[in-house]
């Protein structure tokens, strides 16, 4: 089942940088509304600010908009590298329970 929420593009351009952005699924659960600016522009500002490293550069710009949903090529890459993820979890997961066999010999 998915939870209710909403999408937002975030974006951020930088003086001399790459431009930068990405899109976030927001649940209502989490607290969030798409009419609550002030706490969406925090959450936009921290992810400037801590995930592009956005403190070690001089001057950037940052915002979000409200979308319906992602360009299709966004959420292709996107299932393409949970798909990854997803392999590798498999695979992390195959090991620790060989480990557990092991010790459960003992």
């Amino acid at each position: 089942m998915i939870k209710d929420g909403f999408w937002i593009r975030m974006w951020m351009c930088g003086g001399r940088g790459a431009d930068e952005e990405t899109y976030e699924y927001i649940l209502y659960d989490s607290g969030y509304t798409e009419t609550d600016e002030t706490s969406l522009k925090s959450m936009v500002g921290d992810w400037c600010t801590n995930g592009l490293k956005g403190w070690g550069k001089e001057h950037y710009r940052y915002g979000y908009e409200i979308v319906s949903i992602p360009p299709v090529i966004w959420l292709e890459t996107q299932i393409k590298r949970l798909e990854i993820k997803q392999k590798e979890l498999t695979e992390e997961k195959g090991r620790i329970e060989v480990i557990l066999r092991g010790n459960n010999k003992q």
